[in-house]
């Protein structure tokens, strides 16, 4: 199996015909039918039917050239890296991201690309991480951010990215805490709109309401970050978020909160890719990303701790070609 067997079979696919195929290669048609006929020997399957009307692809000739056209598209993505074309990688690049983060990321990191990389096409998916994990494993996201704190999924390999604390936040004429901090006993004393079960926080959080003296007040269980931090703002119950998830309502004024102590609760955040191999574009994606949340750790409005270890103090892991 050689380039100029998949680009054969790709052409005649998309045109279903051995001639045209030849002639949009500009080769003779017999180096086309040759070229085929040698990829169906080396595989031991037919991947066309001939008749009168054309070539039309088997079933494995279907399979066979959507493996090609991915190939053929990685092979353009590297030659125009190694040529110093990076603005020229192409491709459908589909990332999850827990919804805490993204609330601080996804714009920044849809001007990045669009900025330096216009012709990939970025497509962001929120949700919780058990059901990133879900898609990661069924080839539907490309690569996931996504909590780190327990690994469920052992045949993909995560690479952790940073630790942050939780905080508890209130409706912005409140004083949570003395402002800095404020402990579980306090917050403990209010009603609580907490994430839904299959969060991945909530082990930790079940785990402190069982301790706890005081009867909880649940007001509320939901899958919305933004229906957590409306009511929360409203005046309406207490919440406890990752800090990435309320930074900006902080930093702005629309709501009050301090860092959880007595006990402190820590979540972790780590890269995960969708399997050992990911297309150039993929990885591009994947460093930029590291990127614009390295960015954050430098900012003013959110202090988590940088975990991802690398040469240079460089955002790649290592897992990842040097970034673009």
């Amino acid at each position: 199996m050689d380039l100029r067997q998949l680009e054969a079979l790709v052409k005649v696919a998309e045109l279903g015909s051995v001639t045209a195929a030849a002639r949009a290669l500009q080769v003779a048609q017999p180096a086309v039918t040759r070229q085929i006929r040698l990829l169906e020997e080396d595989l031991g399957i037919p991947l066309f039917i001939r008749s009168s009307g054309g070539m039309q692809l088997t079933a494995a000739g279907r399979s066979m050239t959507q493996s090609a056209k991915r190939a053929l598209s990685e092979l353009d993505d590297t030659r125009r890296l190694l040529r110093n074309e990076p603005s020229k990688l192409s491709g459908v690049v589909t990332v999850g991201i827990v919804e805490t983060v993204a609330e601080l990321i996804s714009m920044p990191l849809q001007a990045k690309i669009r900025s330096k990389f216009p012709s990939i096409d970025l497509r962001l998916v929120l949700g919780y991480s058990t059901r990133l994990e879900e898609w990661l494993g069924g080839g539907h996201i490309d690569f996931a951010i996504l909590d780190h704190t327990d690994d469920r999924v052992s045949n993909l390999e995560t690479t952790p990215i940073l630790a942050e604390h939780l905080w508890a936040v209130a409706a912005p004429t409140r004083v949570v805490g003395n402002g800095a901090e404020v402990s579980w006993e306090e917050v403990v004393c209010n009603p609580l709109v907490l994430p839904m079960p299959a969060h991945e926080l909530r082990p930790a959080l079940d785990r402190l309401l069982e301790q706890s003296p005081i009867a909880p007040q649940i007001a509320l269980q939901t899958t919305s970050l933004e229906l957590q931090k409306r009511m929360a703002a409203a005046g309406h119950a207490w919440s406890i978020l990752p800090q990435s998830g309320v930074a900006d309502d902080i930093y702005e004024g629309r709501l009050s909160g301090a860092k959880l102590i007595a006990p402190s609760l820590e979540r972790r955040i780590g890269i995960r890719l969708s399997g050992a191999f990911a297309r150039t574009a993929v990885n591009t994606v994947a460093t930029q990303t590291l990127r614009v949340l390295r960015e954050f750790v430098r900012g003013d409005r959110w202090q988590p701790t940088w975990l991802l270890r690398a040469p240079h103090d460089d955002v790649t892991p290592p897992t990842m070609p040097d970034a673009v």
